[in-house]
């Protein structure tokens, strides 16, 4: 996902006030935007400065030691811009992040928030749907000791799991609710923050909690933390080497805090992402009308009725990207099915897509 301005400069001044606010992320760790890359941006804003998480390395195989580094597929990411999520085929695909990924051993002991897994904040954008297999957006056990870290869907529920290396140092939390509604094929922001020192944890969907923790938290700062023995899985879990539960979809701009953020920080956080809407003409169904829509308004067009499906006063190619990604759903908000076509559908919509567009090249050509 590309970073863009995305608030009237009417507000620059409030928007000023709340990134400078330490609630709005001040203990970032990682963060990884899949820009057409698997690099995390620098964290300076530490004191002192731990600099960036390391470079992700994408990897096909269920076993760490094995699997072999290949190319990462990028995808339209949350906001419409091409290239910029990961796509992984929930079959043996995941992100090495290394014995250094985050969260881990990351921040000073000395740090209030730390160290490492004790208190924290990881959230996504993912696009999926999953079924009855479990599927994680991060995960990797020890094998020596106890320690593990696992955020994701565990076949019924999305779970989190953060363990220290002895059998008694843990802070865990699942969704008793099993919402799926973050699994319907459409883009959802999932988050889990979680604060050992207050004993609390809770899960977000789309900025709002759907589970939530309040005990006596075992995992404290003054846990015996060890290092990750194997790398830390993006798409997966890495359980003593062997990877499981592969993710199956798209992710986009994951985030590790060092601190639990606070709900209103979360849902700030989500908030400021717009996603593209293909449903031009809208009937809440992104069909052959809409792509009609778009052709009409092709390179004229400044409105979402006229084909503008991300929100930039341009009728372009990437508005075309937008509808053939969303092609055949249902953009009903209460709803948000995703409908796939059918097989026999998909080519004649590309032949009706590219004979549409060769006449649109004929016609531009003839005035020009």
């Amino acid at each position: 996902m590309q970073r863009r301005t995305l608030l009237p400069l009417a507000a620059a001044g409030a928007c000023v006030l709340l990134l400078a606010a330490p609630v709005a992320g001040q203990t970032l760790i990682a963060h990884y935007n899949f820009d057409g890359n698997l690099e995390s941006e620098p964290i300076n804003i530490l004191s002192p400065p731990i600099g960036a998480a390391p470079t992700g390395t994408f990897r096909e195989g269920a076993d760490a030691a094995t699997a072999t580094a290949g190319s990462a597929a990028f995808v339209l990411g949350v906001d419409g811009t091409p290239g910029s999520a990961i796509l992984l085929d929930g079959v043996d695909d995941w992100i090495d992040l290394t014995t250094d990924g985050r969260p881990g051993l990351t921040t000073p002991q000395s740090f209030n928030f730390g160290p490492g897994i004790v208190s924290g904040t990881v959230m996504a954008w993912v696009r999926t749907t999953v079924g009855v297999e479990p599927t994680w957006l991060l995960g990797t056990d020890n094998a020596v000791d106890e320690r593990a870290f696992r955020f994701g869907f565990n076949g019924s529920e999305l779970e989190f799991l953060a363990h220290g290396d002895q059998t008694d140092e843990s802070i865990g939390l699942s969704d008793p609710t099993a919402n799926m509604a973050w699994a319907d094929g459409g883009w959802h922001h999932v988050a889990v923050a979680w604060d050992g020192f207050g004993d609390t944890a809770m899960i977000y969907v789309d900025g709002g909690d759907v589970a939530s923790f309040s005990d006596t938290s075992t995992l404290t700062s003054d846990s015996n933390l060890t290092g990750w023995e194997f790398p830390l899985a993006l798409g997966a879990r890495d359980v003593g080497g062997a990877l499981e539960g592969f993710f199956q979809g798209a992710i986009d701009d994951l985030r590790v805090y060092a601190d639990p953020l606070s709900q209103g920080a979360i849902n700030q956080i989500y908030s400021a992402v717009t996603i593209p809407d293909a449903d031009f003409d809208g009937d809440d169904l992104v069909n052959g009308n809409d792509f009609l829509a778009w052709q009409r308004g092709y390179g004229v067009g400044t409105t979402a009725s006229e084909g503008d499906a991300n929100d930039d006063a341009a009728v372009d190619g990437t508005d075309l990207l937008v509808w053939q990604d969303q092609f055949g759903q249902d953009r009903t908000p209460a709803v948000a099915v995703t409908a796939v076509p059918e097989p026999s559908a998909a080519p004649l919509v590309s032949i009706a897509i590219l004979s549409l567009l060769a006449a649109h090249w004929r016609r531009d050509r003839v005035l020009g």
